[in-house]
């Protein structure tokens, strides 16, 4: 008799402990699930849980996991909408091209930029969209000489731009760049179209890149014409090059019809067209998009004017005003 009391206590000991085991785990998990997340082995800082049925929204960093660089281009052009125009706008100011102006821009999500070269008088790259009388007035608020006159790059690098934002030299832009993995920039090299122009401008820019061409392939090449993009390709081997369309009519014999141009930059590995909002090709367009082939227009200020674009098929538009969303935390 006394055995089987002994057993029974037994039992119904063993049953008590594995209620009180069962109620603490349900405990636990319903008031303490934050805890458990981040302070268990292998729980990854970059993802935050705040509830058991929260959708996780993933980094940057592992969306991109795994892609090369063209591939990331193209996400990103397929995922943004807007390329922001000489560095995009700064405290609703447009045409700085300075390092305010892309850091917000690059730190509020968007990630493509299109920039304006031009010489300092010492043979330098420098971010300004001219030395005319728009540059020096409007730009750098200073008085015009009264003929276009490059600055010295010490003279520009000393000058406020809009007497508030650093001014940058293309060595000041790569530095950023490496700082920055995921911005991409259009470079707008002024008087590009002229063979000796893209030549020294090139040459100046993979130098100051040290042919590194982590660097250099996250630039795109503005093709102004063949004769331009036969040189950079002398240069180096860029992965991103955009041609800047015209009319058929307007093209030698051996690009004046769309499908000619399609086979051009198929042919060359362009990735893109470009052109000028008195340049749209709505034809064109399709047919490139047909070939995997992105187009840009610039420049466009106006939402409704852009989403026309886009129902067109054209795949981003260069902007001052208009910025994408941003889609990483």
């Amino acid at each position: 008799m006394k055995k089987e009391v002994v057993q029974r206590n037994i039992v119904l000991f063993l049953l008590f402990i594995a209620i009180l085991f069962q109620a603490v785990d349900y405990f636990y998990y319903e008031n303490v699930f934050d805890y458990k997340l981040f302070n268990s082995q292998g729980a990854n800082p970059n993802v935050v849980f705040a509830k058991p049925n929260d959708v996780t929204i993933p980094t940057e960093a592992e969306v991109l996991k795994g892609k090369n660089n063209l591939e990331i281009f193209k996400y990103y052009v397929k995922s943004q909408k807007y390329v922001m125009h000489a560095g995009g706008s700064i405290n609703k100011t447009y045409y700085t091209n300075s390092f305010e102006a892309i850091d917000k821009n690059y730190q509020d999500g968007n990630r493509i930029f299109e920039i304006d070269l031009n010489f300092s008088s010492d043979g330098d790259l420098v971010l300004i969209h001219s030395w005319d009388a728009f540059g020096y007035q409007s730009i750098l608020k200073k008085e015009y000489p009264g003929e276009v006159t490059p600055m010295s790059t010490r003279a520009f690098k000393n000058t406020k731009i809009s007497g508030q934002f650093t001014s940058m030299t293309i060595k000041d832009l790569i530095n950023y760049m490496k700082k920055n993995p995921y911005c991409y920039f259009i470079l707008n090299l002024k008087q590009g179209s002229k063979v000796e122009v893209t030549k020294k401008g090139l040459q100046t820019l993979v130098k100051a890149a040290n042919y590194d061409k982590k660097i250099l392939n996250r630039f795109v090449i503005w093709g102004y014409n063949t004769k331009v993009i036969e040189t950079a390709k002398s240069i180096f081997n860029f992965e991103l090059i955009t041609f800047s369309y015209r009319d058929p009519k307007d093209l030698p014999k051996d690009l004046d019809s769309y499908q000619k141009i399609v086979n051009y930059c198929k042919k060359n590995k362009i990735t893109s067209l470009i052109m000028a909002n008195g340049s749209y090709d709505e034809e064109m367009v399709k047919l490139a998009k047909k070939n995997e082939i992105f187009t840009f227009i610039f420049t466009v200020d106006n939402e409704k004017t852009a989403n026309n674009y886009f129902h067109s098929g054209v795949d981003m538009v260069l902007s001052n005003k208009l910025v994408n969303e941003k889609t990483f935390p």
